[in-house]
């Protein structure tokens, strides 16, 4: 499992309310929003979005909202308004996946919107070609690695792993991709 699938299926996954995904250009765009309809866990629905009302339609809630903004005007607009409503997003269950140019003058908006920047700091999702790139990662303490796992997932890697050997966590996609991550971060991963 590439580690662009891992990232972007993190988000997916996630309950957080909102998420950047950048993207180099419109086709590679169109290919992530597909990407991110692929990685859906059970149970969730991915809606196609062109308006920003649509991350607050209270029928949208529980859906993973793909917000792919028309122009890039649009998507520098989208940053603005965020800034501003922001915290009307707290209701929601699944995440929008707000997704804007690369090198674009919405992701020098969001430089100039601190607090929503902050707000989204590590839920962003980098498809520039060696973001996810093993050969090119910084490397990471190992036991940063395992305190950051523990922060994100609420357990060690170890437990974690025990828990889905043991059937109580998914074993779907998100399941699996933690499993290969706990199994690298595990003090003692025998079966």
């Amino acid at each position: 499992m590439s580690g662009w699938n891992a990232e972007l299926g993190r988000l997916v996954a996630s309950s957080e309310p909102l998420a950047v995904v950048l993207y180099r250009a419109t086709s590679q765009r169109d290919e992530l929003r597909e990407l991110a309809e692929l990685l859906l866990p059970a149970g969730r629905r991915l809606v196609m979005a062109t308006r920003v009302d649509d991350l607050f339609a209270p029928e949208h809630l529980d859906a993973v909202i793909a917000l792919l903004l028309p122009t890039h005007s649009d998507e520098v607009d989208a940053v603005r308004r965020l800034e501003r409503d922001r915290d009307s997003l707290l209701v929601r269950r699944a995440p929008g996946l707000l997704f804007l140019l690369a090198e674009g003058s919405a992701v020098a908006a969001l430089r100039e919107a601190p607090a929503l920047a902050s707000w989204l700091r590590g839920r962003e999702f980098d498809a520039s070609p060696d973001a996810y790139d093993p050969e090119r990662e910084r490397p990471q303490d190992f036991d940063e690695a395992r305190e950051e796992f523990a922060r994100r997932i609420g357990r060690l890697p170890e437990q974690w792993l025990d828990a889905w050997r043991g059937g109580t966590e998914a074993h779907d996609l998100l399941g699996d991709l933690l499993a290969v991550e706990a199994e690298r971060l595990a003090l003692d991963d025998a079966p």
